[in-house]
């Protein structure tokens, strides 16, 4: 067999090879679908919407903004976690801000992928029930948190922040970020 006749017989054979290992056999496709359905399950969403979130999580670009956005959830939880100590260390319930508090709560919990409902944000805003009620009000009268119901029980009301308080908590805590690492950057200080 003359050689350019064989080299194309083995081209032909490594694309069928290749052809071979990128084509997902039923039980890989099986799999896959139970992976979208578990994700939409547990992300309270549609499978069209697990699988976008699936693709956002694993494109490119996204892994340097994620752990961007990483590092600024977890600087919110620990600021709103220091924010709930300000009274325990001081011995008096002088400071509340339950809206703010709310806000940090929902910004961690979006960051975290998780669902919050209603009593578990008015928990969370240190304030007695009648109290928080009246913020979440005026959070969603300013468009800051919309509230969804549960598909599965119609008793239950879940809580969302909007892509305004969103981009709001982001900015301030990139700020508080940049702040806190400008003074870390001045050397230590006998406090």
């Amino acid at each position: 067999m003359p050689r350019s006749r064989r080299a194309a017989q083995d081209a032909r054979q490594d694309k069928d090879q290749v052809r071979q290992e990128t084509q997902l056999s039923v039980q890989d496709i099986s799999q896959l679908m139970d992976v979208v359905s578990k994700i939409s399950e547990q992300g309270n969403c549609t499978p069209s919407e697990a699988v976008r979130r699936i693709t956002a999580i694993l494109s490119p670009e996204s892994c340097g903004r994620q752990r961007k956005r990483a590092a600024l959830a977890q600087f919110v939880a620990r600021m709103r976690q220091l924010r709930m100590r300000r009274n325990e260390l001081i011995g008096a319930p002088l400071f509340r801000d339950p809206a703010w508090d709310m806000l940090l709560e929902l910004f961690a919990a979006h960051e975290g992928g998780r669902n919050v409902s209603v009593s578990s944000l008015c928990y969370a805003s240190g304030v007695p029930p009648t109290t928080a009620l009246r913020q979440i009000h005026r959070l969603e009268k300013h468009k800051l948190l919309v509230r969804k119901g549960d598909s599965q029980d119609n008793r239950r009301c879940y809580v969302q922040p909007t892509p305004k308080a969103i981009a709001g908590v982001a900015s301030m805590a990139a700020m508080l970020m940049e702040h806190t690492e400008f003074v870390d950057s001045l050397g230590p200080k006998d406090y």
